[in-house]
């Protein structure tokens, strides 16, 4: 998920600039915060994997895409590599899988979709059921975090807090979604606030998506399927003493 977040003081046609990762750039929120503030008119689009939580902020969030849309961006960038590429009967159920298993971020549709250049959809399907490092960009002009899946989930995961990461790795345990009851089962904290304050953040960071269902008293939460499969290699690292030396206070080791 990629939220973009605009300030309403822009007319329409106002110029747009967009600023990519902007938490990430050390002084660039009270840097971009003046420039608002010295420039009137001036609509600034922002892309960030949390809200920046400033005054005249308008955020809009951009969810994975559904299996259909994914499939789309995953046939048009497939042509882009292989011209002999074409979505048939006899790979549509290997595509269609491929797409549930990477479970609908852009960059993992565009990293598997350069692939058809050397592999069959069958092919990379049978690579992704044992790992994502088949998924790595080709292009010269990806920023280096986003050249690899790999490396674009660690570049997140570093960027957690330690009490976010343990917690992260905690929930890898979790196959499809969970409930915060179950949650809480798999850790020791004290009292539930232990847990669900880091997993508001982990939510608000995008690592976490809530599922609201007027048929629920609670959402039912869950992780991208490949931010898991990441978090579970954390969780099976920290089990084997790689991890952190000590855990975060009030989850399990």
């Amino acid at each position: 998920m990629i939220r973009a977040t605009t300030s309403p003081i822009a007319r329409q046609d106002s110029p747009t600039d967009p600023i990519d990762a902007v938490r990430t750039a050390r002084g660039a929120v009270g840097a971009l915060i003046g420039l608002l503030e010295r420039t009137p008119g001036l609509h600034v689009l922002v892309t960030s994997r949390q809200a920046l939580r400033v005054r005249g902020e308008t955020e809009l969030s951009l969810d994975a895409l559904a299996d259909e849309p994914a499939v789309q961006l995953f046939v048009d960038r497939a042509r882009a590599v292989s011209r002999r590429f074409t979505l048939t009967d006899t790979n549509a159920a290997d595509v269609a899988e491929v797409v549930q298993r990477l479970d609908g971020p852009p960059l993992a549709m565009e990293l598997a979709a350069a692939r058809m250049r050397v592999l069959s959809a069958g092919s990379l399907l049978d690579r992704l059921r044992s790992s994502v490092d088949v998924l790595r960009a080709s292009a010269g002009d990806y920023p280096e975090r986003q050249r690899t899946l790999r490396a674009s989930l660690d570049w997140s995961y570093n960027l957690l807090s330690e009490r976010d990461q343990a917690l992260l790795a905690r929930l890898a345990v979790f196959a499809g979604g969970w409930t915060i009851e179950a949650a809480n089962a798999v850790c020791t904290a004290p009292d539930e606030a232990e847990v669900l304050e880091p997993l508001a953040s982990l939510i608000d960071k995008s690592l976490v998506v809530a599922d609201h269902d007027e048929l629920r008293t609670e959402p039912r939460v869950r992780v991208l399927e490949t931010v898991r499969v990441r978090a579970g290699e954390r969780l099976d690292a920290r089990g084997r003493g790689r991890g952190p030396a000590a855990p975060a206070p009030g989850l399990v080791s």
